[in-house]
């Protein structure tokens, strides 16, 4: 309920400034606008990881409400998964004796509302800088999922097991965002915003707790208005 309204807040905080602005700006006539690129945060960092790359991938849809302020939701997704072969496990003069087989997975999503308004000047001009700020709201879900084999001969076994644990935190998030029209309704978009965790930050089935901390977030892609105009 706190992070709601909060959310509003901002929002209604944003229109009161676009209400004044929009005394010289013209009206928007692309309302809708729709958006693809990559993401990087701590929670989905962009490199490597298992066996391959973790490229997070963010959409989103927007709308104008007035001719400096837009609300926008997005969506990032990102997921990989390894596997292992007892590669470390516990050796007795070259023979594997204990060790492990079996895969480990992870999903991720990061869900964001945000009021995007614009600080440049004139809007007819191709460069524009934006503020963002709203809310996230951070998921992961893990797992690991194998069979132990020891092979001592005082106790010979192989037993399955399967480990799973989520991740959710929720944030508050602002920062600046540049943006810059390639060609008529098509934008290249960079943002970085600043996320603080206000509620969760903290896994299952672990006694492990994170500090909140601040973090930093980048996304780089391309938008696209729709509409008429």
């Amino acid at each position: 309920m706190f992070l709601f309204r909060l959310t509003l807040g901002t929002l209604l905080l944003g229109s009161s400034f676009a209400g004044y602005a929009q005394t010289t700006d013209p009206a928007a006539a692309l309302r809708f606008y729709g958006g693809l690129g990559v993401y990087s945060s701590s929670h989905q960092d962009l490199g490597s990881w298992g066996n391959g790359a973790r490229i997070p991938v963010q959409a989103l849809v927007g709308y104008q409400l007035r001719p400096r302020l837009a609300v926008q939701l997005g969506v990032v997704y990102s997921g990989n998964r390894s596997t292992y072969d007892g590669q470390n496990g516990y050796y007795n003069n070259g023979i594997p004796v204990a060790y492990s087989v079996g895969s480990y997975s992870e999903r991720s999503t990061t869900t964001s509302l945000l009021a995007r308004y614009t600080l440049t000047r004139k809007l007819e001009h191709r460069f524009q800088a934006d503020l963002l700020g709203g809310a996230k709201f951070e998921y992961s879900a893990y797992n690991d999922k194998g069979t132990y084999f020891d092979n001592r001969p005082a106790t010979p076994s192989a037993t399955p097991f399967d480990y799973t644990s989520t991740y959710k935190s929720a944030l508050l998030s602002l920062g600046p965002s540049l943006r810059y029209r390639v060609v008529s309704r098509l934008d290249v978009v960079y943002d970085l915003t600043f996320d603080l965790p206000i509620l969760g930050g903290n896994y299952s089935n672990s006694i492990y707790s994170p500090r909140p901390r601040l973090q930093a977030t980048m996304a780089l892609g391309l938008r696209y208005r729709f509409g008429r105009g």
